[in-house]
């Protein structure tokens, strides 16, 4: 399982801790990336170099350590551009770029998408449209802006991810609601 994070990117995978207990892998292509990890939630691990390997960096971690680091990071999110963040937050520019490439190549790939093209839309077209949503208004102005850079495609990821949040964090009954709505 990839997970990309702010941290970095990382892979899990199963692994054997000292005297044999199963635990996780938790792998990356850079040092650095583990590095964070383990200063932001004082892991005390080793990190185990690799070279050679698919991931030449590795960390031995309970599944249970595990299971709070990344529901930790999901509870920690608190920002709207995933890739930008991860790239502030790391300094590492190449991950960034693996970030906006991975995102460009998947949103190009989806199931059935595989033949379509990117639409642009323009600044005009961005000031025109209009939402009740409070976060859509304040995120409309901003797209107007980067308009010249922006395809359709990602707009509509963030409106929905707006969406979702909204509903999220309204709480179950509003969760339950929506998804009964849409089944």
């Amino acid at each position: 399982m990839w997970i990309c994070s702010r941290y970095g990117m990382f892979s899990l995978g199963e692994g054997a801790a000292p005297g044999g207990k199963p635990c996780l892998q938790i792998r990356a292509w850079k040092r650095a990336h583990l590095e964070l990890l383990k200063q932001r939630f004082g892991l005390r691990q080793e990190i185990i170099a690799t070279p050679g390997a698919d991931y030449p960096w590795r960390m031995e971690v309970g599944r249970r350590k595990t299971g709070m680091i990344i529901g930790a990071i999901a509870r920690e999110t608190r920002w709207k551009r995933f890739k930008t963040e991860a790239e502030r937050n790391t300094g590492d520019r190449e991950y960034g770029d693996f970030l906006h490439r991975v995102f460009a190549d998947a949103s190009k790939r989806g199931p059935g998408l595989d033949d379509r093209k990117p639409v642009r839309i323009t600044e005009v077209q961005l000031t025109e449209m209009r939402s009740e949503d409070p976060e859509m208004q304040e995120l409309l102005p901003h797209w107007a802006e980067q308009a010249a850079h922006v395809d359709l495609d990602e707009l509509v990821h963030e409106a929905k991810a707006a969406e979702a949040a909204a509903i999220n964090n309204a709480g179950p009954e509003a969760q339950r609601e929506y998804l009964d709505a849409a089944c």
